[in-house]
């Protein structure tokens, strides 16, 4: 009878173990993915360099109607554990009136910066270049950031056109305040590791369980009922 017993309990616990492995190679990773949005976006124009353009309807990058633009932008985010991928998602939109191909620079703005006082003589110097992009009609730019992304709260940016243009031409992309969801910032965590421990430890702590519901006297337990903080049932009681 006990070698049966002995059976079951060792066939439950390779059940487990097997049930785990097969969602691991299924695919069942613990992936989570946040979004953040804009908290602040701005642009500021060469050709007008005390002039502060929050809140207009488009951020334009090139040679605008006054001279040379660039844009800034600013997300904030709790800053996650587990963090496998951080990138900035921008929709572009290109003048139907302009043409030829812009080489862009995304770089890392260290300095504060305020939205409704930034002008490009007051602008935050540019720091460490990101990413460079290739724009030449209606497209959606992914920029990678993962390695600026931790041990912060907040991450701003700088989009520039690198050699800028002789002749009025310009792409943009919608300020927050004409599509708030737009742009975005997309931190992927991978919590697989952990379910991975978890479930571990979920089999650790069950299987000698059983082994003592199996291999304990029921005599011994009622007896001893002050001592015992389980009893034998359909469920353990803590």
């Amino acid at each position: 009878m006990k070698r049966n017993t002995s059976n079951k309990a060792v066939l439950f616990g390779i059940l487990l173990t097997l049930n785990f492995l097969f969602s691991i190679n299924s695919g069942h990773a613990v992936i989570e993915i946040k979004e953040y949005f804009l908290i602040q976006d701005a642009y500021v124009d060469q050709g007008e360099p005390s002039g502060n353009f929050n809140g207009h309807v488009h951020l334009p990058i090139g040679l605008f109607f006054n001279g040379t633009t660039e844009v800034y932008m600013q997300f904030t985010y709790v800053m996650p554990i587990d963090l496998v991928g951080a990138i900035i998602e921008i929709h572009w939109r290109h003048d139907p009136w302009s043409t030829g191909v812009f080489n862009i620079g995304v770089c890392f703005i260290e300095e504060e910066w305020d939205e409704s006082t930034i002008t490009w003589q007051n602008r935050p110097p540019k720091g460490e270049l990101i990413d460079t992009l290739t724009i030449s009609h209606d497209i959606v730019s992914y920029i990678q950031i993962l390695e600026h992304v931790p041990n912060r709260n907040n991450i701003s940016i700088c989009i520039y056109e690198i050699i800028p243009s002789s002749f009025r031409r310009y792409f943009y992309t919608f300020s927050k305040e004409t599509s708030p969801d737009e742009n975005k910032l997309i931190l992927t965590m991978d919590h697989t590791q952990k379910a991975f421990f978890g479930y571990i430890i979920g089999i650790a702590i069950t299987i000698p369980l059983i082994i003592l519901e199996i291999y304990l006297p029921k005599k011994f337990i009622k007896k001893n009922n002050k001592f015992v903080s389980f009893q034998i049932s359909n469920k353990v009681i803590f």
